[in-house]
């Protein structure tokens, strides 16, 4: 089974990987220097083991249209979804080096010093992390041009990042 990455909106910007456990995200601390977009920024960050290639965003929209616009992925490129929280997910894509398995560095931080609030919801086994004070998801930056989000007219999005 593919450990597609999802993140998603549902009031609050939601983030799981099919299969596996996250749970690091809900350590929050300072930022380290070369652990993320934003050192000293509250956050938490993990390793999120696949190999990328496609970063996926669907825009649903208010009247049940929807657009799907395909990214492609390589090492070292970046992605952020921002929320209307200020809340942000960023993700750094990482080879295989030595003994650790290629993956998306993937951090929650707060601009402005507020604090990523992170839950942790488990339905069948699955669990998935919930950033209480995010709100819904504004845009998606990186690789490429950005996606912006019209909350007039967009109800829902999500962003998977799929394997190869």
């Amino acid at each position: 089974m593919a450990a597609e990455i999802v993140i998603d909106d549902g009031g609050s910007t939601r983030i799981k990987q099919l299969g596996k456990r996250l749970d690091s995200l809900l350590d929050i601390n300072s930022i380290a220097v070369g652990t993320g977009p934003e050192p000293g920024a509250p956050g938490s960050n993990v390793k999120a083991f696949g190999d990328f290639v496609t970063l996926r965003v669907i825009v649903i929209t208010n009247d049940g249209g929807s657009t799907t616009t395909d990214k492609p992925l390589a090492v070292g490129d970046t992605f952020q979804v921002v929320s209307r929280g200020e809340q942000r997910i960023h993700g750094l894509i990482v080879a295989a080096v030595g003994g650790v398995a290629a993956h998306c560095l993937c951090t929650i931080y707060g601009i402005s010093n507020v604090e990523p609030i992170i839950s942790a919801k488990q339905t069948n086994g699955q669990r998935r992390y919930v950033v209480e004070n995010a709100g819904r998801i504004k845009k998606v930056m990186g690789p490429g041009a950005d996606i912006d989000l019209n909350p007039d007219t967009d109800a829902y999005a999500t962003v998977i990042l799929k394997e190869a």
